[in-house]
């Protein structure tokens, strides 16, 4: 179990996949029932071993006590494991979320860059007779350039906010 909880650690972070995520939750789900049958079972042999009972002779008692404690032994066993499943877990949800939160950063760019540009060629667009720049020699030159400025002066920007 040990050894499958490092590959999926390793395995995480280089390529998070769903599949890893099922792995994950179905170790957890069985080391959680494991957990509760071997807390059963100490209970159990916790009783046995430590009540006089007079069909439990002391031979009987010493291996009830053994049995005891590799129980115990099995229930901590699988509740560190499932300590490290969860955390796992945890990591995995944490690393899928920063990798999703850089995507939207990048969506988030190239939206607000195309959406300035939009606008202005929404407006320009218009079959309007009283725009200024009409009667302007290169006037769609100066357009070009003025949303060329835009765009350079927005990279800079999240440049400097450290988004790029």
């Amino acid at each position: 179990m040990e050894q499958k909880l490092e590959d999926i650690e390793g395995k995480m972070f280089v390529n998070p996949r769903g599949a890893l995520l099922e792995g994950l939750i179905n170790y957890g789900q069985n080391l959680k029932r494991l957990q509760r049958i071997f807390n059963y079972h100490q209970a159990i042999f916790s009783r046995l071993s430590h009540k006089d009972h007079t069909f439990i002779g002391k031979q009987e008692r010493h291996e009830f006590t053994n049995v005891f404690e590799q129980t115990e032994r099995c229930a901590s066993l699988c509740s560190m494991y499932k300590e490290l499943s969860d955390d796992l877990l945890n990591g995995y949800i944490s690393v899928t979320s920063h990798r999703l939160n850089q995507i939207m950063k990048v969506l988030t760019i190239v939206t607000v860059i195309f959406l300035t540009l939009t606008l202005m060629v929404g407006i320009y667009g218009m079959n309007f007779e009283n725009i200024l720049e009409l009667k302007v020699e290169n006037d769609y030159f100066i357009f070009l350039g003025v949303m060329a400025a835009i765009m350079i002066a927005l990279l800079l920007l999240f440049r400097k906010m450290r988004w790029l």
